[in-house]
């Protein structure tokens, strides 16, 4: 799948920051690839700080780790791959165990609720639960990172995964089709 460009700067500050990982063994987990991407393992893992976030409709939410799995995936809504995404991501927050897994979609659109709210009523995204971070305070491209935003987006969409422990695991970045088999028993290892 797909995934869209940030800024050539915001790229090449992230992938220095990639290629300075150690990789992750495989262990027991299944992999998660996609057709040009697959699942990037974060070491040293960096616990989840409590996140605030603000739905569509300006409240603010509180997510925090909890014990269950998060899958939080960042998109825009100009973003051509999010498009394709969000659909199945809705279809997915529908069918998942919500005391397990707990899924978030989180907007880096700068027009913030009017831009993100014709967006999902345009694609029928209703359960799955959506938040705007128009101002980078969660996630970032900024190659400095200015805000301190725990996500880094080195592209999009992207989607982290937090586990139990409320540890950031790692990363995918463009679109997933989390129907498949393959996100299912990937995600289905993180909760057993």
């Amino acid at each position: 799948m797909r995934s869209c460009p940030l800024s050539r700067r915001t790229f090449i500050g992230s992938l220095a920051t990639v290629l300075a990982l150690p990789a992750r063994p495989a262990q027991a987990t299944p992999a998660l690839r996609q057709s040009s991407s697959q699942f990037v393992w974060l070491e040293p893992r960096r616990q989840m700080p409590a996140l605030t976030l603000t739905d569509v409709r300006g409240r603010r939410h509180r997510l925090a780790p909890d014990g269950r799995v998060h899958v939080l995936n960042f998109w825009a809504s100009w973003c051509p791959p999010c498009r394709e995404e969000m659909p199945r991501l809705e279809a997915f927050a529908r069918r998942r165990d919500a005391r397990r897994i707990n899924v978030a979609a989180i907007s880096f659109d700068r027009d913030g609720a009017s831009a993100v709210a014709p967006f999902l009523k345009r694609y029928g995204i209703e359960k799955l639960p959506v938040f705007i971070d128009p101002e980078g305070d969660v996630a970032y491209s900024d190659a400095g990172n200015r805000k301190g935003a725990p996500f880094a987006l080195y592209g999009m969409p992207i989607t982290y995964v937090v586990d139990r422990q409320g540890d950031i695991v790692g990363y995918i970045s463009g679109a997933v089709d989390w129907l498949q088999p393959e996100a299912e028993a990937f995600l289905a290892a993180f909760t057993a």
